[in-house]
């Protein structure tokens, strides 16, 4: 892995204590909870915590048809606060209609268009998780995932010279599922990937960066940073060899975090430090998102590094206190 020497600076700090490279890393985001919904309280809470930009994600049935629905969406409001706060977007696509979704190319042309008159987008990103059958019709398949990327790629050029980019790609680390494993319910990330980015090369397209997903493999009582640094190295580097065989692109980390279900919150911080300063000093690393900024009990629990009641977890030595010091900002509860 190539790395440089880490550079210090205020303007950014995703993960918690890590200071991002100047130059390299450019911005990063919390992931808002889909329980408390978007608001400007929440968008402050994000920028407090040293994110430039954060991650809307948008599905085609919340602006369906000829999106006429856009105008009584919440996607408006959640893109203001951002632009309010001085904050940019990264704004991810996906269809509940399933990967073959009608339309799916024009609706990713026009939410684009429509995003771009009231915030600064970062990049868009084409759907979340397709090596995860569920999230991708019930099977796996890449090369089908590469002909919409291809179709989505070219239709949001058309309308804005915006980055676009992969999805993240589930690592699955339910029951110890080694990346040995394959089946129709999910694809190791690199082999997915490779599959993937092998098709789009035949189809005469690129991306603009790519995405991936990582969280540390044990997320109970027995997680530490180095046993955690060591799954997010692996799941990093694996990645990255596919990226450099067909690029090199950035690298986005759409998605990463650790539970608190199991350990305190200081723990967490402690934990996402240490393979956050790791990751920052990576030399293809585009942006770091972290998953999330606040509690969600439906589905995500415990990722949040902020309450259900917007409390910092672990006070001063947990992750979103830890970010804030490093912009030189004390909110409520550091």
């Amino acid at each position: 892995m190539r790395g440089r020497p880490l550079v210090k600076r205020l303007a950014v700090a995703a993960v918690a204590g890590s200071a991002l490279l100047a130059g390299c890393v450019q911005y990063g985001g919390y992931n808002p909870s889909y329980t408390v919904g978007w608001t400007s309280a929440n968008a402050g809470y994000a920028a407090a915590g040293g994110a430039e930009s954060d991650r809307i994600a948008i599905n085609q049935c919340g602006v369906d048809g000829t999106w006429a629905t856009w105008s009584t969406a919440s996607y408006p409001s959640e893109l203001t606060a951002l632009h309010d706060n001085g904050q940019a977007a990264l704004i991810r696509l996906d269809s509940c209609h399933g990967p073959k979704a009608s339309g799916f190319s024009s609706f990713a042309a026009d939410v684009v268009q429509r995003a771009a008159g009231l915030v600064q987008i970062r990049a868009v990103q084409v759907w979340s998780e397709p090596n995860f059958a569920v999230n991708w019709g019930g099977s796996i398949d890449p090369a089908g995932y590469a002909k919409m990327f291809k179709s989505a790629y070219t239709a949001i050029k058309s309308v804005a010279n915006v980055p676009v980019i992969s999805a993240g790609l589930a690592p699955v680390h339910k029951h110890q599922i080694s990346c040995q494993y394959n089946d129709s319910l999910w694809t190791c990330p690199h082999n997915y990937l490779n599959q993937f980015l092998s098709k789009l090369k035949s189809l005469h397209v690129r991306v603009d960066g790519v995405g991936a997903n990582l969280f540390p493999k044990i997320e109970d009582s027995t997680i530490t940073p180095d046993s955690a640094l060591a799954n997010i190295q692996s799941e990093y580097n694996s990645v990255d060899s596919v990226d450099q065989k067909y690029g090199p692109w950035p690298i986005w980390v759409t998605e990463t975090g650790v539970r608190t279900d199991a350990i305190s919150g200081e723990q967490q911080g402690a934990i996402m430090k240490t393979y956050g300063d790791w990751l920052v000093n990576q030399t293809d690393l585009a942006a770091l998102y972290v998953w999330m900024l606040i509690d969600d009990n439906s589905g995500n629990p415990n990722y949040g590094v902020l309450t259900t009641s917007g409390q910092p977890k672990g006070g001063r030595d947990g992750a979103y206190c830890q970010a804030t010091a490093e912009r030189g900002v004390t909110p409520a509860g550091c």
